[in-house]
């Protein structure tokens, strides 16, 4: 369910006042079969336990914004000043009604209330077949506990003042100037079934400046220059290590520069940026075993610090009417500069993030003809190799993704001029790729792309 107020309203000096708040609330359940581990009794490790798994989610989220914009006049100088203030909360309750692990020769599930008396199920990796298996409902649901049954609530809270202000020095000068300060209040219940676990709550706050300035010497180029700060408290839903269950926000500060051009009467738009982010207490896995310090088998740590380098370029042009072409690419540098002595090595590289990436999307619409309301859209997709673990004391080795690419197709139909009909088919040719990886239990686990998917959207105006 989602719930959009606006409101704005124009005083007569020419300042305008909006109002925003937006409100969602989202419910899921699923009801299924897990794959568990290998089957021990199976010496070619050809097939893998089960587990019989409910699960439940409650998301809500609230937000609401509140600005004044004020245009005036100091001597030649021109401003744009907007003050605001912001206020919202998210929260996240996620509860697993079912946890069952369905019991195997060497073993035995924590509740025999989870099984069927006598019976084994497993599945085949190669063929799985559940034709024979019961329905996860036959079995019970589990134990309450903090690896079985569960209901893990986070709740966050962030409030804001901001101000900042557009100056127009000259005709070919602009700078920017802005302050905001945030507030954030985070709360972190790992699981409400069971009192004696504590529940964390953390509040911070941060005062974050920025400031930029263009340059405009015609009506076809511009160049900028920014700086900007960032404050970002962690997720609560992320796990950490037993000597550190709670993290501090990751902070960080960056500065652009780049330029801007419009070409050929509008038809071609160029960008191209330079840009270095340095950021503090980024998350990263934890790549040891020792459950005594990770029980779950999947935590992070936060890195002293990373510095992300790097190049943008995007263009946008319409070589010819109803053709339009969107292209762009990245290189990205991102490497851990600071590190405590168990965290990754400094001077390597940040899992998941690709040197090279870039993607061009082309579409067509045709204007006349027995064609006319229709369009096709091609687009490919780039992601360069990547690893899935940054080297640390413990785990020297790093695991590197392929690179990969994928296509992806759209058909439009334009259905008067109220109604347009979009088809979407993503990974038009069943590309097989991987997405990205991570480490748990000194082990890298890979997490697939999505294979060929259809989409249908229907869109109206009212």
């Amino acid at each position: 369910m989602r719930r959009l107020l606006f409101v704005q309203h124009e005083f007569s000096g020419g300042a305008t006042w909006k109002l925003s708040v937006r409100d969602v609330t989202h419910r899921d359940w699923a009801h299924a079969f897990d794959v568990g581990p290998f089957d021990r009794a199976d010496p070619t490790f050809g097939t893998l336990d089960l587990r019989a798994r409910g699960q439940a989610n409650l998301r809500t989220y609230v937000f609401g914004d509140s600005n004044l914009i004020v245009p005036f006049h100091t001597g030649n100088v021109a401003h744009k000043l907007i003050a605001g203030l912001s206020l919202g909360r998210e929260v996240d309750d996620f509860t697993r009604t079912q946890f069952c692990n369905i019991a195997a020769p060497g073993r035995p599930t924590a509740d025999p209330s989870c099984n069927l008396p006598g019976q084994k199920f497993t599945i085949s990796v190669l063929n799985p077949d559940f034709s024979n298996i019961p329905p996860p409902s036959a079995f019970g649901p589990g134990v309450i506990g903090a690896s079985t049954r569960a209901r893990n609530y986070n709740a966050s809270e962030g409030s804001g003042a901001y101000l900042s202000d557009l100056l127009t020095l000259t005709p070919h000068w602009k700078a920017l100037l802005g302050l905001r300060y945030a507030r954030e209040h985070l709360e972190d219940n790992p699981d409400l079934f069971e009192p004696a676990i504590v529940n964390y709550t953390q509040t911070y706050t941060k005062v974050l400046p920025q400031a930029g300035v263009i340059f405009q010497p015609t009506d076809h180029w511009s160049y900028y220059g920014s700086y900007s700060t960032s404050f970002a408290p962690v997720d609560p839903a992320n796990i950490g290590l037993t000597t550190q269950p709670t993290f501090t926000p990751t902070q960080g500060d960056g500065y652009e520069v780049g330029a801007k051009a419009t070409l050929l009467n509008g038809r071609i738009d160029l960008t191209a940026a330079l840009f270095s982010i340095h950021q503090k207490n980024v998350l990263a896995p934890y790549s040891g075993n020792d459950l005594t310090l990770c029980p779950s088998g999947g935590c992070v740590i936060q890195v002293g610090g990373v510095r992300s380098k790097g190049l943008e370029l995007e263009v946008s042009a319409t070589p010819v009417e109803h053709w339009t072409i969107i292209a762009g690419w990245a290189y990205t540098n991102a490497r851990v500069t600071e590190s405590s002595p168990t965290g990754p090595l400094v001077d390597h590289l940040l899992p998941n993030s690709p040197l090279n990436a870039g993607h061009i999307w082309s579409r067509y619409d045709c204007a006349t003809g027995s064609l006319a309301g229709h369009g096709i859209g091609v687009g490919l997709s780039y992601v360069g190799e990547r690893i899935t673990n940054t080297a640390t004391p413990a785990v020297l080795g790093e695991f590197s993704l392929p690179s990969y690419e994928v296509v992806d197709l759209g058909l439009y139909k334009s259905l008067g001029r109220q109604y347009d009909l979009t088809l979407k088919v993503n990974n038009a040719f069943d590309k097989l790729y991987y997405n990205s990886g991570t480490i748990t239990q000194g082990l890298v686990n890979v997490q697939p792309g999505f294979p060929r998917s259809v989409q249908l959207t229907v869109r109206a105006r009212l």
